[in-house]
This record gives C-alpha cells, sequence and structure tokens, in this order.
C-alpha cells in the first residue's frame, strides 16, 4: 500500500497558496510528488481543504489502486469523515446493497 502525504502553504503577504503531495510505496521508496501554486485561494482553511484534491490527482497521475492518504490538518480528517457520515445516514434509506457513485450525488448529500 502506497502512502500519499499532503500539505497546503501560504504565504505571509497572503498572496499566494501552495497544495502538495508526496508518494511513497510501502518500503518509503520515492514514487512522484505534485504541486499546485494558486493566486486565486489565498486563506489557510480553504487551502488546507484543498490538499485532499491534490493528493487524490497524484494518485491519478500515478495509477495507484491501493493507498492511503496522510495529513496534519484535523479539518481536512474531520471533512474525510463528515462526508463518509452523511452518506452512511442517507443511506440507511437505501435499498439493500452496494452503491457507488462516480460523479455529483454525494455533493447533494454533504451540502444537507
Amino acid at each position: 500500500m502506497c502512502k500519499i502525504n499532503v500539505d497546503a502553504a501560504v504565504l505571509k503577504n497572503g498572496k499566494v497558496s501552495t497544495v502538495s503531495a508526496v508518494a511513497r510505496d510501502a518500503n518509503g521508496l520515492f514514487l512522484g510528488t505534485s504541486a499546485q501554486v494558486m493566486s486565486s485561494v489565498t486563506d489557510a482553511k480553504t487551502t488546507e481543504a484543498l490538499v485532499r484534491i491534490e493528493g487524490m490527482a497524484l494518485v491519478r497521475d500515478l495509477f495507484l489502486q491501493r493507498f492511503r492518504l496522510a495529513t496534519d490538518c484535523a479539518n481536512v480528517v474531520r471533512s474525510f469523515n463528515g462526508l463518509a457520515h452523511v452518506l452512511a445516514k442517507s443511506s440507511l434509506f437505501s435499498k439493500d446493497g452496494r452503491h457507488v457513485w462516480f460523479s455529483a450525488p454525494y455533493l447533494i448529500l454533504y451540502s444537507q
């Protein structure tokens, strides 16, 4: 299983932010890295929330099948769990079986 470490930074003057991801295999060997520089997003909370998107982009770039996303931002961890919790609660009213979404419907659930 691979580990993807993600983090964010905001320039002190607040004009630029970055999100980055580093991928390593189970033995700690480097697989790849990515970073996105943004002048349009300059607050720390939003920037930290975007790290998971950059991490998932690196997962796709490297064609990884099994991975663990790691961050030091508690808000990001809570938001991961928040969506899963909302989905679990709303799925109580679904028919038996496995249900998978590949597009926007989960966003509707999350915004409720």
